[in-house]
């Protein structure tokens, strides 16, 4: 399970952009792994309201098949909004799935 997308869109309010933040990172952590980044960006230009990150494409099966995880958000040099801002994170994963003929 490796994941391809991460996408940060804003859904409220309507004109309200991401250039508040600096940089953004997303991690996950479950019991008896280490936290693992699996994706980042720095820059948010002005008037963009959805941003793709890198994400680093390592297997993440042990953490999304762990009885719990958590995902982590690390905000360096980040900004408070002018106003309540709702986003919406979005991702998309490339998993690997056996089919056995139950015939």
């Amino acid at each position: 399970m490796v994941l391809e997308k991460l996408t940060l869109r804003v859904v409220s309010p309507a004109g309200q952009d991401l250039s508040f933040f600096g940089t953004v990172i997303f991690s996950l952590e479950t019991e008896g792994l280490p936290k693992k980044e699996i994706a980042r960006r720095s820059g948010f230009p002005a008037g963009q309201t959805s941003v793709d990150f890198t994400v680093v494409p390592d297997d993440l099966k042990a953490y999304l098949l762990a009885k719990q995880a958590t995902l982590v958000t690390d905000l360096m040099s980040s900004k408070q909004p002018n106003q309540d801002t709702t986003l919406e994170l979005s991702a998309t994963f490339d998993v690997d799935v056996a089919v056995e003929n139950l015939l």
